[in-house]
């Protein structure tokens, strides 16, 4: 680690333990904010823990952006033995929370009391899952229950159901991917085949089996058949058991949804009225936060503030 991480790190550290906040909570990028501060402040209730909620970029850059950067964060205050740490009559706890990905089936997650993972892929699988969907609809297009439900008649499960299994191959792909190529085009949502850029979640199978084909010749034709065929039997059992949202990439949803909105609008409605923020936005705010839904986040805020009455 050369003198200039070590430095920022240790100013960033020295920060921490000198402000009010008793619990820092580290989030991979602005748009997780809302999401676990809603989360976070449900948990507290009326308890007086004062807390602030950080990104990757309150690391300056230091150790590189979103999820890496707080991993790497995590991993040098866990070699320093300061993920709970006392300084001048004042106690500095951190909590990371982490999109899951598919981490856990890369044998890659981090077991630790500090460090949070999601129970899906991401955090905006939360969003579809449990948010209100027709609620969001309805306040977006400024309309009303009984004009949305007649044009969209699917509840949360029905309709991440139908978007999971249209864009099971490339699912699959993904998952493929990030096992044995992961430097190819997949997860990413920058990059994907269902970037907004790039069609509004329009699956393109030309340019799917362009993919394959590269990735066929990179691992070989024989090794890949075999493989596929192995990673197609744990996607297709995952499947079964309705658990595609631990490998579906959350992201994936938002355009999707935003190209169902363009679709049931009413007349006269432009696209330019709504945007992808408004959409997450509404989604988060319609969430009702219980443990049987969200304990595996809320369970950890509540035992790290038992822990450090």
């Amino acid at each position: 680690m050369s003198r200039l991480t070590h430095t920022s790190f240790e100013a960033e550290h020295r920060s921490n333990q000198l402000s009010d906040k008793k619990l820092i909570f580290y989030v991979e990028g602005f748009k997780d904010v809302p999401f676990y501060e809603k989360i976070i402040k449900i948990v507290l209730g009326n308890k007086a823990v004062k807390y602030e909620i950080k990104t990757s970029d309150a690391l300056q850059g230091f150790f590189g952006v979103g999820k890496p950067a707080i991993l790497k964060q995590f991993k040098e205050l866990e070699r320093l033995g300061a993920l709970t740490s006392d300084f001048q009559d004042k106690r500095t706890v951190y909590l990371f929370f982490l999109d899951k990905d598919i981490d856990d089936f890369l044998g890659k997650m981090i077991r630790s009391e500090n460090v949070v993972y999601t129970k899906f892929y991401s955090m905006e699988n939360y969003y579809f899952l449990y948010g209100n969907i027709i609620e969001t609809i309805c306040i977006i297009l400024c309309s009303s229950e009984a004009r949305v439900k007649p044009v969209f008649e699917c509840d949360n499960t029905i309709w991440t159901r139908k978007i999971a299994e249209k864009l099971k191959m490339w699912a699959l792909y993904c998952f493929f991917t990030q096992k044995y190529y992961p430097e190819a085009k997949s997860y990413d949502y920058k990059i994907s085949l269902f970037h907004p850029e790039n069609g509004l979640g329009e699956f393109s199978k030309d340019e799917f089996e362009k993919y394959i084909l590269e990735i066929r010749e990179k691992i070989g034709k024989e090794k890949f058949g075999a493989l596929w065929k192995t990673e197609e039997d744990i996607v297709n059992r995952i499947y079964s058991l309705g658990n595609w949202d631990a490998i579906f990439n959350g992201k994936w949803y938002l355009p999707l949804f935003f190209r169902d909105l363009k679709n049931i609008c009413e007349k006269g409605y432009t696209e330019t009225q709504v945007s992808f923020a408004q959409i997450r936005s509404q989604l988060i705010s319609s969430l009702k936060i219980t443990d049987d839904k969200f304990g595996e986040l809320t369970s950890p805020i509540r035992n790290i503030v038992e822990k450090n009455k």
